[in-house]
């Protein structure tokens, strides 16, 4: 028996729950996404949502019981438009049984979301395309126009009108997702995102972008 540890017994194995913590957990049918949007954070949830989704419908079928939602529990502070997009289209796929069959019978599963400590412009797009929406009474939302950063670079006038016209084209994903997933007209949602100011749990209630609110 080692009378004194040295380095390699302290460190922490690969894998430990006390490691790094994990930017996408998931406890049973409950997945937590706490992470910026980016493309390996939406390569894992994607694989991790997909996942969870194929051991419902098998769980379902074994003891013959209908099928459960699965619960998206959102802390985010925005990220990248391109990824948000892929992330709500794994959800729409979930939600009308595109991918995941019997046969050739749709099984479709109800995608619940939940908005915890915040949801940021790319985030809070995921948040509202949920079957049923929740938010913690302690949370917030930012809803805002899309937005290109170039850092003071120098560009020709051709790729200033092109970055222009792409980032119109996002605007215009973002307002027909915001538009679909509320109550708000679309004159409401530009004075809204025109603020960049964040909203209360009350206030995503009233624009119809949270269906409850959670004590």
């Amino acid at each position: 028996m080692k009378e004194v540890l040295d380095e390699d017994d302290l460190a922490i194995p690969a894998g430990s729950p006390y490691g790094e913590p994990a930017p996408i957990i998931r406890v049973k049918q409950h997945i937590y996404f706490y992470a910026e949007v980016d493309t390996t954070i939406t390569t894992a949830l994607i694989s991790t949502m997909h996942e969870a989704a194929m051991e419902m419908i098998d769980a379902a079928i074994e003891n013959d019981f209908p099928i459960v939602p699965l619960h998206l529990h959102i802390n985010s502070a925005g990220g990248s438009v391109s990824d948000a997009l892929a992330i709500i289209q794994c959800i729409k796929d979930i939600q009308e049984g595109r991918i995941h069959k019997i046969g050739n019978i749709p099984i479709k599963i109800p995608v619940y979301t939940y908005i915890e400590g915040e949801v940021d412009s790319a985030s809070s797009l995921i948040a509202c395309v949920g079957t049923k929406r929740f938010c913690s009474k302690y949370a917030l939302s930012l809803i805002h126009d899309v937005r290109q950063i170039s850092y003071g670079q120098t560009q020709k006038v051709d790729d200033i009108q092109l970055e222009a016209a792409n980032l119109q084209m996002f605007k215009d994903k973002f307002y027909d997702l915001y538009l679909s997933h509320s109550k708000l007209t679309k004159e409401q949602l530009m004075e809204i995102c025109s603020k960049e100011d964040y909203s209360s749990p009350q206030q995503l209630v009233e624009y119809g972008f949270v269906d409850e609110i959670i004590e």
